[in-house]
């Protein structure tokens, strides 16, 4: 394994926690694990620790996604401030995790899917959390400074499915009881000329939710939930913030792109222990 500094520069891999005077780093791509990977990542987790992480997923094999959630999740989750995933990394997350998996992240602010997620209710507790839900569960859970989390997704509903998934969130809306504060960016796979837009109140929790096109905009729709009493230029420019959300960040991004043949040291099947040294 090389660390590089500038293209065509190499460095050896640290083999110490990094200096104090590191605060960051640009991108990070992850297309191999071994035992000298996973120690190179422990002495990183001092930087994990004190920046916003721009996480990206791209691995389609369950085996794997539990390795990643077991050895490397747990290192980042505190400083995820973005993620990309598709919606069956996030089932297998919920499955080797637990539901909560992303509100389980305390930074994570903004999410992006290219793959139909999109936040759902069930009143059967009793079944298995689908990836909808689990959006759902954090969507609604707040954030302590009140800024909106933003969801950023790409659906290809057709009108029953899509009725069926906005009369979920209205319902929902009008039976809670505590407040959520969220920014959903649906970008348009094709007309969808059967959505109606809406602006729902909810007395109770002093709320609204908005579905609209984005201004200027014909690319998106935007589904919004806020106090009725807001700060409108603040809303105004968190909406404007979501829309133009890039994939990737210019900094502290995190890209896992592996296959079962890029983990190495026998780790997949358990017959190395990650945390010992490399000879």
């Amino acid at each position: 394994m090389q660390t590089f500094k500038n293209r065509g520069e190499s460095m050896e891999i640290p083999q110490k926690s990094m200096p104090k005077k590191v605060i960051g780093f640009n991108h990070l791509l992850i297309s191999y694990i071994a035992r000298n990977v996973m120690e190179f990542l422990r002495h990183f987790s001092s930087v994990f620790a004190n920046c916003e992480i721009y996480l990206v997923l791209d691995i389609n094999n369950d085996r794997l996604l539990e390795f990643v959630l077991l050895n490397v999740w747990l290192l980042l989750k505190d400083s995820i401030q973005r993620l990309i995933l598709w919606s069956n990394e996030l089932r297998c997350l919920q499955r080797f995790g637990n539901s909560t998996i992303l509100s389980d992240c305390p930074s994570l602010r903004f999410v992006f899917s290219n793959d139909d997620i999109f936040p759902e209710f069930s009143s059967d507790e009793s079944t298995n959390v689908t990836d909808g839900q689990a959006m759902a569960k954090w969507l609604f859970s707040p954030r302590p400074d009140g800024v909106p989390k933003v969801l950023k997704c790409r659906i290809y509903f057709d009108e029953e499915k899509w009725s069926s998934k906005i009369n979920g969130l209205m319902a929902a809306f009008y039976t809670a009881s505590s407040r959520a504060n969220f920014i959903v960016v649906i970008c348009k796979s094709s007309n969808y000329d059967f959505v109606v837009p809406f602006d729902l109140t909810n007395e109770l929790t002093g709320e609204r939710l908005t579905l609209k096109n984005a201004n200027n905009n014909n690319k998106h729709f935007l589904l919004i939930r806020c106090p009725i009493s807001q700060d409108e230029n603040q809303w105004t420019n968190w909406e404007k913030e979501a829309i133009e959300l890039k994939l990737l960040g210019k900094c502290n991004t995190i890209d896992i792109a592996i296959n079962e043949e890029e983990i190495g040291d026998g780790l997949i099947d358990g017959t190395s222990d990650p945390s010992d040294q490399r000879k």
